[in-house]
């Protein structure tokens, strides 16, 4: 049997507005705030809420793995041919440099999902209560006015680490685009190593990518 997706914000919003705008019965009030609240009330949505949330995080830990290896792909290089090759060692760094950005926005991605859950709990503490205590015209219209300036906010640090995530993945394309490059001008010279962790590299870019769709961060 299908199941209706729960509304997005956006959606959820509109909605409110919508309804809002024009007069409500007591029954009507009492239904929008019921059909407000369903999702999280739905045990199977609630449920794969968890495993969206799950697969983030198992996503993460490949991603931080896949950056590990080749950290050590490139130290293997450095150590085996690096004085031949004095390149790579400032290739090594480079890629540090990536490894310590994802460590770092991964462990300030705590401060996003902090910020998204204020904003819902706003949402059902606040503006809910509002709308079901909703006895006239003028109640109606002043919480037409605080859901305007309520979706109207912009909320920086989930906009930022959106950024910073499609950044890190942009620099590590292009990391390995360059590396690539290099690999083609040294091809005579350096082995099966140096295309192993190439090949590395373009798994991690993938990883990367694949985080992004998953973690899907919003700027509100």
């Amino acid at each position: 049997m299908a199941t209706t997706s729960p509304p997005s914000y956006e959606e959820a919003l509109a909605e409110a507005t919508r309804l809002l705008a024009q007069p409500l019965t007591v029954d009507e009030k009492i239904e929008f705030a019921k059909a407000a609240m369903k999702v999280l009330e739905d045990d199977e949505q609630v449920e794969q809420f968890e495993k969206d949330i799950e697969n983030v995080g198992i996503a993460a830990i490949q991603i931080d793995q896949a950056f590990d290896r080749v950290n050590r792909g490139f130290k293997d290089m450095v150590d085996n041919r690096g004085r031949d090759f004095p390149e790579l060692a400032g290739y090594k760094r480079e890629w540090e440099g990536y490894k310590e950005r994802w460590v770092r926005y991964l462990w300030n991605s705590r401060d996003v999902a902090s910020e998204m859950s204020a904003i819902l709990k706003r949402y059902d503490q606040v503006f809910l209560d509002l709308i079901e205590n909703i006895k006239t015209d003028k109640d109606r219209e002043d919480i037409i006015q605080e859901l305007a300036q309520f979706s109207g906010e912009k909320h920086g640090t989930a906009a930022q680490m959106a950024i910073n995530f499609r950044n890190l993945e942009m620099d590590v394309r292009h990391f390995g685009e360059r590396f690539e490059a290099y690999l083609e001008q040294k091809k005579v010279e350096l082995d099966v190593l140096a295309t192993s962790l190439k090949a590395n590299i373009d798994t991690l870019q993938g990883q990367i990518t694949s985080w992004n769709e998953k973690a899907c961060f919003q700027s509100y």
